[in-house]
């Protein structure tokens, strides 16, 4: 009998659904219901689909056709992505699997709606069933299944587990498959992908590092438990188990050998923000900022009144560089929103990005009092609620809740101390966004290349560790800011400089060249993420560490500095008790990966002992049946033989085959035998399947179980040993590049004011001139800075005559010296400084309304506002922005201020002659400088070229004085503009410089005549 076709309005023609899923938010009017474990068993019936799931099952000349009556303008955007979407297929095709369609005339299309109350969340499906026609469709079980699924989480990328494999369907298969590069075929009636089940991580975690919101799937029931069952004929139950996004992607770097897309140097962060108040008109607003490092359950928090701009918060995100941003969906100002739209669109690189979500926001009270049911049980932190700002707690409770999406509630539950961030705080060198992007202390958003080789972490970076590496870019982001703590680790790194290729310390760099990631996995073990094969390594790790340290501590009692012994005193007593966890388990069962059998005591977890002694009774059981076979069938002995995972099978020779009973039940067959399960060894062969399967749920119960009490018992004093072992890694890795680099210790001084460098040298290309030259040097020079004398260097000279080198070769040895490592100079003694400025560079931001000259004022004025006498203040080339005299007259002024008001000590570069005069009326604070040159005369073959005879030699030395030009025509040429715009350009100059000079005399003459007349 033939199969019946669906109707169509085109003859022959049968329509196929390429895609659904369209990205939407959960509306209430949907005419499907979701699908549950109650439900499930029904899922067998057809299942009305209507237009809002997306599934597109119009023909063409449908579309057309009611597209120019509905529409006589032109199609809509949603049109046309529909019509992109609709296929035509051979309705004899997939015979097996096709199913009967019916095809409805559609009356209404779907619309994408904004998110109103200035919300950034993804476009909505339009779901209304008035006044149009519905679409109906046959699905398969499965399909309904994900249909529901994908109702109830649209944002997410579902992978679903079926059987063997993870599959995606319709357009996130589309989509996954365009990431991962695999090819998404028709499969009944939506697209769809699939991998399997052991590549589920590394899949996963290229899809999160392209920015997707992927949501695992699981099976929650297994073949043995449904066949005894009530619901053998119904689909397997499945139930969203995880979701990931890159910040809450918790898993070992390895994955099987794969390259790690997420980035090694940038901690992974999650950024929750909140607003307390801000005025009317969005100037001021009170800022709270709650981050969690996910892959060391680090929790800092920050809250500060910021202005317009929010050049504060714009500081600290780039300093904690979050991989995601969440900001409650009420209450932001649009100031906020603006910068957080920026930062998250413009400090993008690669398939790297930065997500920005919203949730939920709770007032005061309603946060408090969730907050309290959470800490129920932890007064000691109830208590410091209290002590916390209210927007401070509004964000804690709006993180629980965020969180609890990806079963990571266990960061605010287990949060014993928020701490303040140590950028902002007194005892750490103040560093704002520019400081940092201006002086390339890190690679920011997974840089690479020449980005990431140009800056000082990729200089100083030689540790041999992950977390080590972590730790030192928290260093370069915090410098320290008070003497003692910079003097008790400039003291450990020299005590490493002497005793760095001691024999003694080999082992110890040997070994933390082999370390695991002991941060992350203890943060897996936190939220019970752990594998047992991780835990136990991580376990081992530790061991040996700790017998490192031991002898260590033994070997250099006596010789190593204090701040040496009492990190090795804290690894030592941390990791007193992790021989108790590592001796619960069985090596040989974590080494096979067997977690049925991987505790060696099992009377602390009964479950597991009263399932694996069932096993063992069945399994003698049906060795107990043996002699009754043998009987049956007539031979002497026999042993139940295994095919293709297929147990307990009852082999038979062809010739005896007349012998096996009826009620037998045949399993397989081959050219030379047969193989049987007798009734009663397929009874207990389904009972020990089944046994098989509780035991395995019992394994991993036991392992959770265990997993907590680890992390309620022991990970506050495990994290303290990795933090111990990453400073002991950093401090190493310091004390190699001083040695290697020929670094010196820097001396700090107590007065304020003072900073004295002699042959200093730029970190950053000084080592880039070593590595690809071997002829040429790099010009060391001094910079000598004193608050009761020369606080002021103004300097000028030609360019690229080095100025702006010179200008970052200081800043970045003053943050290396405050950091506690050696520096790149013959000598430097300095102040402890409070904070540093830069202002550098020209860029604008027309997305924001902001021209270059305002992005130069809005940043100098930050500056003015916030420097002190004990801040170190850089500016190059200010005001050139605007015309001359006006920015001459802002760059003197601004100088003038600096100079005399705030005192603070100042390099500032400048082409204006004007800017240059403050040294007379300041002749003890100001001192004129400039970059050495020379002029040479050029080649005689040269003298006509250009109409110029001198040829400029940069020197690279500072020189005392001031330079009369800039030598602008110079790059000029360099630059390859053609020589009679130059020679022009060239006349021009002289032209303007002699009317100057001309001017200036007059000037100069019409002043002496007034003086002389007063004297008179």
């Amino acid at each position: 009998m033939k199969r019946q076709r669906a109707k169509s309005t085109v003859k022959n023609q049968q329509v196929k659904i390429s895609k659904f899923f369209h990205v939407a938010t959960p509306r209430t009017d949907l005419m499907n219901n979701v699908v549950t474990e109650e439900n499930t068993g029904k899922l067998s019936k057809p299942m009305k689909v209507d237009i809002p799931f997306g599934i597109s099952i119009l023909q063409n000349e449908l579309c057309d056709a009611i597209a120019e009556r509905s529409n006589p303008s032109g199609p809509s955007s949603g049109i046309l992505k529909l019509r992109k979407f609709v296929h035509s297929e051979n309705s004899n095709s997939d015979e097996e699997t096709s199913e009967k369609i019916e095809t409805a005339t559609p009356s209404s299309w779907l619309t994408a709606t904004m998110r109103s109350n200035h919300q950034s969340m993804p476009a909505t499906i339009s779901t209304s069933s008035s006044n149009h026609d519905k679409c109906s469709l046959k699905l398969t079980p499965l399909e309904q299944q994900i249909v529901a699924l994908k109702e109830e989480h649209p944002e997410l990328l579902l992978v679903v587990e079926c059987g063997y494999k993870f599959q995606l369907f319709g357009e996130d298969a589309d989509r996954a498959g365009t990431i991962l590069n695999m090819v998404a075929y028709k499969k009944n009636n939506f697209l769809s992908c699939s991998f399997p089940l052991h590549r589920l991580l590394v899949h996963v975690k290229k899809l999160v590092a392209h920015g997707c919101k992927v949501g695992i799937v699981r099976q929650k029931e297994t073949a043995a438990l449904k066949a005894i069952g009530d619901s053998k004929h119904a689909p397997f139950k499945r139930k969203l188990d995880m979701v990931y996004t890159k910040a809450t992607f918790i898993s070992d770097d390895d994955c099987d050998g794969v390259v790690d897309t997420l980035s090694v140097d940038i901690p992974l962060c999650m950024v929750f923000l909140a607003e307390a108040y801000a005025k009317t008109d969005g100037t001021v607003a009170q800022m709270g900022i709650l981050a969690f490092f996910t892959q060391d359950s680090t929790v800092v928090f920050d809250h500060y009144q910021d202005d317009c701009v929010r050049s504060s918060l714009e500081s600290t995100l780039t300093h904690l560089q979050p991989s995601e941003i969440v900001l409650p969906d009420r209450c932001v100002s649009d100031q906020t929103l603006n910068l957080i739209r920026q930062f998250s669109t413009h400090k993008l690189s690669g398939g790297d990005c930065i997500r920005t979500e919203f949730t939920s926001r709770l007032d005061w009270t309603c946060a408090s009092e969730l907050l309290l049911k959470v800490y129920c049980d932890d007064a000691e932190m109830v208590d410091k609620l209290k002590e916390l700002p209210p927007v401070i707690v509004c964000c804690l409770a709006m993180a629980y809740n965020h969180l609890k999406e990806f079963k990571l509630e266990q960061l605010v539950s287990a949060i014993k101390n928020v701490k303040p961030y140590e950028a902002f705080r007194d005892d750490v060198l103040q560093m704002d966004g520019n400081c940092v992007r201006n002086l390339n202390l890190v690679p920011l958003t997974n840089e690479a290349g020449p980005r990431l080789a140009g800056s000082v972490f990729h200089i100083v970076n030689r540790t041999r560790t992950k977390f080590g590496a972590r730790l030192l870019r928290s260093w370069l982001l915090r410098p320290l800011a008070k003497r003692a703590s910079i003097e008790s680790r400039l003291e450990a790194v020299e005590w490493f400089v002497t005793h760095c290729d001691d024999p003694e310390i080999a082992p110890l760099k040997k070994l933390l060249k082999t370390l695991p990631d002991l941060e992350k996995l203890l943060t897996a073990v936190l939220h019970t993420r752990s594998k047992p094969e991780e835990f136990f390594a991580l376990c081992k790790s530790w061991e040996q560490i700790k017998i490192l340290s031991t002898q260590l501590q033994s070997h250099y009692q006596e010789t190593s500095p204090s701040s040496l012994k009492l990190l090795l005193e804290t690894v030592i007593t941390s990791l007193a008790t992790v021989h108790h966890y590592a001796e619960q388990l069985n090596e040989v069962a974590v080494t096979s990966k067997e977690k049925t059998r991987l505790f060696n005591r099992t009377d602390d977890y009964p479950q597991v002992a009263v399932l694996m002694q069932k096993i063992d009774q069945t399994e003698s059981q049906l060795h107990a049946l043996k002699p009754s076979i043998c009987k049956t069938i007539g031979i002497l002995a026999m042993n139940y033989v295994t095919v293709s995972g297929d147990e307990y099978l009852i082999e038979v020779k062809n010739a005896l085959v007349r012998a096996v009973p009826a009620t037998w039940i045949k399993i397989s067959a081959t050219k030379q035998c047969c193989r049987f399960r007798s009734p009663e060894v397929q009874q207990l062969f389904g009972e020990l399947c089944c046994f098989r399967e509780l035991l395995k749920i019992a394994a991993d119960d036991a392992w959770l179980r265990f997993q907590r009490q680890v992390a309620t018992t022991s990970h506050t004093v495990f994290k303290k040993a990795n933090t111990a072992i990453a400073t002991l890694d950093c401090l190493i890795a310091l004390a190699e590049v001083a040695k290697s680099e020929n670094y010196t210790r820097p001396t700090f001084v107590e007065e304020a004011g003072v900073l004295d460098i002699s042959q200093g040298r730029h970190a950053i290309l000084s080592r880039l001139i070593q590595q690809t030259s071997s002829i040429a040097e790099y010009v060391a020079n001094d910079t000598k800075l004193n608050s009761d004398g020369v606080r002021c260097m103004i300097i000028t000279g030609p360019n690229m005559g080095g100025k702006s080198c010179l200008l970052l070769q200081v800043g970045i040895i003053v943050v290396l010296a405050q950091v506690g490592s050696f520096v790149p100079a013959k000598q430097a003694s300095l102040s402890i400084f409070k904070s540093i400025f830069i202002r550098m560079g020209l860029h604008d931001e027309i997305y924001a309304g902001r021209s270059t000259f305002f992005m130069e004022m809005m940043e100098t004025s930050a500056i003015l506002r916030r420097c002190t006498t004990r801040s170190l203040v850089i500016i190059d080339e200010l005001g050139r922005g605007t015309g001359t005299h006006d920015g001459s007259a802002i760059a003197f002024a601004t100088l003038k201020y600096l100079v005399e008001e705030v005192k603070c000590l100042t390099l500032f570069v400048t082409h204006y002659p004007a800017v240059v005069q403050l040294q007379s009326d300041t002749p003890n604070n100001v001192a004129n400088y400039h970059m050495g040159y020379l002029l040479e005369d050029a080649a005689a073959d040269n003298e006509k070229r250009d109409g110029d005879n001198q040829e400029l030699v940069f020197l690279y030395t500072l020189t005392l004085g001031t330079c009369p030009k800039s030598f602008g025509l110079n790059v000029a040429r360099l630059a390859g503009l053609q020589s009679s715009i130059t020679a022009r350009a060239k006349f021009k100059s002289e032209s303007f410089f002699r009317n100057a000079e001309s001017q200036r005399c007059q000037v100069a003459e019409l002043k002496n005549i007034f003086y002389r007349n007063n004297s008179e």
